[in-house]
C-alpha cells in the first residue's frame, strides 16, 4: 500500500509540474497564478499546496528537470579520439534540448535576473558541468598532442555560449542569416570553427598534428 501511495504521489507531482510548465510558458512566471496551474492540472488550488510550498518552488523544480535534460547525455560514450564527432554530438544535443524547452528557458532566463538562487542553480548545475566536460576533453587532447595548447576554460565557455547565442537569435531574429541555417549545418560549422578556426592553412606546428 505504501508503494502505491508513493507512486500516486510522484504521478501527482509530475502532473502538477507539467501543468505549471504549460502555464509558465504561456503567461510567464510573474503573471501565472496557482489557480491557473490548478485549472490546467484539473485539481483544486489547495491540492497543489499539499505537494509544493508555493509558486516559486514549482519554478525551481521545473528548473531541476531542465538541468537533468541538459546534462543527462554528457556521459554518453562518443569516441573521444574523433574530435568532430564529439563536438557535433555535444552541440547537437544542447540545441535539441533548448529547442524542445525553449518557452521554459525563456521564463527561466527572465527570472534569473532577479532570483539569485535560481541563477546560482542554473550556473552550477547546467553551465558549469557542460563547460567542465568540454574543458576535460580539451585538456586530454592537448596532452595527447592532438589539439594546440590553449586555455581550455576560455574555449569551452565560448563553445557553450555560442549555443545560447544562436538559440536566442533563432527566436528573436529568425530573419537573421545565421538563424536561417539548418540546425545540422550550424552544428557542423560551429564544430569546424572551434576545431580549425578560420585560417585557410594553419601552420601544423601551431595548430597540432590533426588540425
Amino acid at each position: 500500500m505504501s508503494e502505491w501511495r508513493d507512486d500516486l504521489h510522484q504521478q501527482r507531482r509530475k502532473m502538477i509540474l507539467a501543468a505549471a510548465a504549460t502555464v509558465f510558458a504561456q503567461k510567464g512566471y510573474q503573471r501565472a497564478t496557482v489557480k491557473e496551474i490548478a485549472e490546467q492540472a484539473g485539481i483544486s488550488a489547495g491540492t497543489i499546496y499539499l505537494y509544493f510550498k508555493d509558486k516559486r518552488e514549482l519554478l525551481l523544480r521545473i528548473a531541476e528537470a531542465l538541468v537533468r535534460a541538459m546534462t543527462q547525455d554528457l556521459l554518453v560514450q562518443v569516441p573521444r579520439d574523433n574530435d568532430p564527432a564529439f563536438l557535433q554530438h555535444l552541440l547537437r544535443e544542447r540545441f535539441i534540448t533548448i529547442d524542445q524547452n525553449w518557452a521554459l528557458f525563456r521564463v527561466l532566463a527572465a527570472e534569473m535576473w532577479t532570483d539569485a538562487a535560481l541563477r546560482s542553480q542554473y550556473l552550477s548545475q547546467v553551465i558549469t558541468p557542460t563547460v567542465s566536460a568540454v574543458e576535460d576533453y580539451l585538456r586530454a587532447r592537448i596532452a595527447e598532442g592532438q589539439v594546440r595548447p590553449c586555455n581550455p576554460q576560455v574555449v569551452a565557455t565560448a563553445l557553450v555560449g555560442s549555443v545560447l547565442i544562436f538559440a536566442m537569435l533563432a527566436e528573436v531574429a529568425p530573419e537573421n542569416p545565421p538563424a536561417e541555417a539548418s540546425r545540422e549545418t550550424l552544428v557542423q560549422e560551429l564544430a569546424d570553427f572551434f576545431l580549425y578556426g578560420v585560417i585557410a592553412a594553419p601552420p601544423r606546428e601551431t595548430y597540432g598534428t590533426n588540425l
